[in-house]
């Protein structure tokens, strides 16, 4: 598994079956991860992104729509499903449990080089997430 293509499949794959030690596997010693609300972490803490969104949404899924690789990119089109049963992490502090559904649609771009993620861009709307956990006013209502 070197390709783009395989490695941003054994990541989804990983994700959903909770396998923590294959997903951390995946990713280089220096890799630079970026999401929502300006994380920008780098090494290891890239990989325990995953597992503290896992936490946070224990039965979390991501269900693959696209995959498009050019190089040694690949960007992934998903749809992220799951329940609120643990504390997300955010900028303000955790976010206790509010035990609702959520789905999110979400854009990914990872880099491999090596057989490894050495760069991930996650992008997902948080006004949306904070919405469907009734944290937020619907960002589908009229203004």
């Amino acid at each position: 598994m070197t390709d783009a293509r395989s490695i941003a499949t054994e990541s989804v794959r990983s994700f959903n079956a909770r396998d923590h030690t294959a997903h951390r596997a995946l990713y280089a010693d220096d890799v630079v991860l970026e999401a929502p609300g300006g994380v920008r972490v780098v090494g290891g803490a890239a990989a325990e992104f995953a597992v503290a969104f896992l936490a946070a949404f224990p039965d979390g899924r991501n269900a693959v729509h696209d995959l498009v690789v050019e190089g040694d990119w690949c960007v992934q089109r998903f749809t992220f499903t799951g329940t609120h049963r643990g504390t997300l992490a955010g900028p303000g502090g955790g976010v206790e449990p509010t035990n609702r559904a959520v789905s999110l649609r979400v854009i990914e771009m990872l880099r491999a080089r090596d057989g490894k993620i050495v760069e991930q861009h996650v992008y997902f709307d948080q006004l949306e997430l904070l919405a469907q956990l009734g944290l937020r006013p619907s960002t589908g209502a009229a203004m």
